[in-house]
């Protein structure tokens, strides 16, 4: 185990320990991975980037939202209409899905997820099933084996 001294040393500016010991900050300095030579480290206060990132410069968010809410011309029902790229390509990827395209389908029904529209407040009533509805399928379930507590006391 090594005294705190020496531990202590090893922390040290390793140019100060070299001048202590009457040498040169150069000799004593081990280069390597994670420990770049004197003369190519960064000054103290001086950034690795010092022009940084250029003015105007825009990342692809602002270059996406640009473009989604650019105004296009637009033909429906036989009449021209401006609207935004973003609503023209959701409403044509509903009336895809809407004619049967497996892939629209999919993109339609994960723009409504991720949109909030699908929220279960929304859908429950339409996934509750009117009582014939539900007699029909206690029967069937009755007469496949997998009867419900009521079927099961007959």
């Amino acid at each position: 185990m090594m005294s705190d001294k020496n531990d202590t040393e090893d922390r040290e500016d390793p140019s100060a320990q070299a001048l202590a010991a009457g040498g040169t900050a150069e000799k004593a300095y081990k280069v390597g991975y994670g420990r770049p030579p004197l003369n190519r480290q960064f000054k103290p206060g001086c950034s690795g980037n010092p022009k940084g990132r250029a003015k105007g410069s825009r990342n692809l968010k602002t270059v996406v939202l640009q473009a989604a809410s650019r105004p296009i011309r637009v033909r429906k029902n036989g009449k021209v209409q401006t609207t935004t790229t973003l609503e023209a390509m959701v409403e044509n990827a509903a009336l895809r899905a809407a004619q049967g395209d497996p892939k629209a389908l999919t993109t339609f029904v994960g723009l409504l997820a991720r949109s909030g529209a699908l929220n279960e407040a929304d859908h429950t009533s339409a996934t509750s099933l009117p009582e014939t509805d539900d007699a029909i399928i206690e029967d069937y379930m009755r007469r496949h084996g997998h009867g419900t507590n009521d079927a099961e006391n007959d």
